[in-house]
């Protein structure tokens, strides 16, 4: 006999006569065992944390259940992927977003909000004192130049 059988006669052994403990089963495997032939679904604490399962009934030719078969997905597992995500896709993007917002916003300081300011100066000195000529402004042609 090999080692692996002999440790595997000692498990079968100890299971049956109890030296092991019982474990409970889950609602999904309490339902399958009472006949239902669907896939479960539950979510359940483990000692490795939050579990999203999925067990489905294994059936023979004849109908008649011969295992259950599970699958456990850890949640905090999908979470660290869609942080992930989130830091790697959407982060940049608002922030490429911004930074392209603000140099629209510069853009528009220095086109149009500051040649108005200039007008808008040289109006209230000639609306001040109306005996002198409005002086030129400085304000670059290509800045008054729309299109």
């Amino acid at each position: 006999m090999t080692p692996d059988e002999e440790k595997n006669d000692a498990l079968q052994r100890d299971y049956v006569q109890k030296a092991l403990p019982v474990v409970e089963l889950m609602r999904g495997e309490e339902r399958i065992l009472a006949g239902s032939r669907e896939i479960q679904q539950e979510v359940g604490r483990t000692p490795n944390g939050a579990m999203y399962t999925w067990l489905s009934p294994y059936l023979d030719s004849e109908g008649k259940l011969r295992a259950i078969i599970s699958m456990s997905y850890s949640i905090e597992h999908i979470v660290k992927l869609i942080l992930h995500a989130f830091l790697v896709d959407i982060v940049p993007f608002v922030i490429s977003l911004s930074l392209g917002l603000l140099i629209l916003l510069l853009l528009v300081r220095r086109r149009i909000v500051l040649p108005i300011n200039a007008i808008s100066d040289s109006m209230k000195r000639f609306a001040q004192d109306s005996s002198t000529r409005p002086e030129p402004l400085n304000i670059p042609k290509e800045l008054l130049q729309i299109f």
